[in-house]
């Protein structure tokens, strides 16, 4: 049985859980909710709270991050779920750089699925790994917030730290 471990980072938008395998990173998860969905879909994997130098590594990140501190995360990534098309979809949110945003049709065209961008938001709120994948970037191509797994207020908060404004 594969092994997960798991720690619990305190921010200002809450409890965010932070998961990692052998592999790379596998969880982002604000709050003890989202982290007990997530053990449920893996159901097959032993979860043991703990660190490793990869979750080190990605507790460091996040405390600059949540500084204000421009971050790359440049963790390897190890999706456990998500179809073929979600990852791609995560992995082209994830390019997104630190204060910039983008729209889910770009997202959508980015993946060669340019009439997709409504299944680019099913996706995205199907995110693992929040802020590590920065669906929060993701936005109308009208400039509105769209929807955010988390909620709209999460959302604007992780905008304003990156300095996104007008959305």
């Amino acid at each position: 049985m594969v092994s997960i471990k798991f720690d619990v980072l305190e921010t200002v938008i809450g409890s965010i859980y932070v998961c990692s395998s052998d592999r790379g990173v596998c969880g982002v998860l604000l709050g003890e909710k989202e982290f007990y969905t997530f053990r449920r879909t893996v159901s097959g994997f032993f979860f043991s709270r703990g660190r490793n130098k990869l979750l080190d590594s990605l507790i460091y990140d996040l405390r600059r991050y949540f500084k204000g501190v421009k971050v790359s995360f440049n963790q390897k990534l190890d999706f456990l779920i998500g179809t073929e098309f979600e990852r791609a979809v995560w992995m082209a949110a994830r390019s997104i750089p630190w204060g910039r945003a983008r729209s889910y049709k770009w997202i959508a065209e980015s993946i060669g699925r340019p009439r997709s961008y409504r299944a680019v938001g099913n996706a995205l709120s199907k995110n693992p790994m929040l802020i590590v994948v920065p669906c929060h970037r993701v936005i109308r191509g009208n400039g509105g917030l769209g929807g955010f797994s988390s909620g709209l207020k999460v959302k604007r908060k992780l905008l304003a730290l990156e300095g996104i404004k007008g959305v």
